[in-house]
């Protein structure tokens, strides 16, 4: 499956939030997964 992380998501995953699913992380770390990031999500983040 092809998955398109937005920003929040990405942030949540990296700082492990408790904001994110069970199911969430399950399929961000799934290896079969393929996972993308916008370059408009490394742009949010760069202006914050």
């Amino acid at each position: 499956m092809n998955l398109l992380m937005d920003t929040h998501v990405l942030l949540w995953w990296l700082e492990w939030d408790k904001k994110l699913s069970k199911n969430a992380i399950d399929m961000i770390e799934d290896v079969r997964n393929n996972l993308f990031v916008s370059i408009a999500s490394l742009w949010e983040i760069s202006i914050n």
